[in-house]
């Protein structure tokens, strides 16, 4: 099943500095993530745990495996989930660049890919499976927002 790449743009008043290091630091990421049961930080690049998503399509919760890599310090990140449970293994790739905005704030623009869709969730419809993916990465933007303040 081809599921088009995800993108977008999120603009944030907080410096590239701050955002930079949220988005590419593990202690920070676990309050980002909407639906999490638990979190484990492994390292500052390492972040494990599990989410009971509110998808109709999955039933079971999801252990998950967050791996980030610092690119281009403030300026590119990269970063890769991969999550299994009962009927289900999903793995997302995303790369992330920074860039300062004229008031001193940051845009991000964002690229995710599903790289892997393997089990029962695999059967699920494209457009399921698009949904409820945008609505993961919005509530994810919003627990971002939350973390800087804004």
């Amino acid at each position: 099943m081809a599921i088009a790449p995800f993108t977008g743009s999120e603009t944030f008043k907080a410096p590239v500095e701050r955002v930079y290091a949220l988005l590419t630091t593990a202690g920070e990421l676990k309050d980002c993530m909407p639906d999490v049961v638990s979190t484990e930080v492994v390292s500052d690049l390492v972040l494990k745990g599990k989410v009971a998503p509110s998808f109709s399509f999955i039933r079971t919760k999801l252990s998950f495996t967050l791996t980030i890599e610092r690119t281009e310090v403030n300026k590119v990140a990269k970063n890769r989930n991969a999550s299994d449970g009962i009927g289900a293994r999903i793995t997302i790739e995303s790369t992330m660049h920074f860039s300062p905005t004229a008031d001193g704030g940051t845009k991000v623009d964002w690229e995710g890919r599903l790289t892997e869709l393997k089990g029962l969730v695999s059967m699920a419809p494209a457009g399921l499976i698009t949904g409820a993916a945008e609505k993961t990465i919005a509530a994810t933007w919003a627990l971002v927002r939350k973390k800087l303040g804004e």
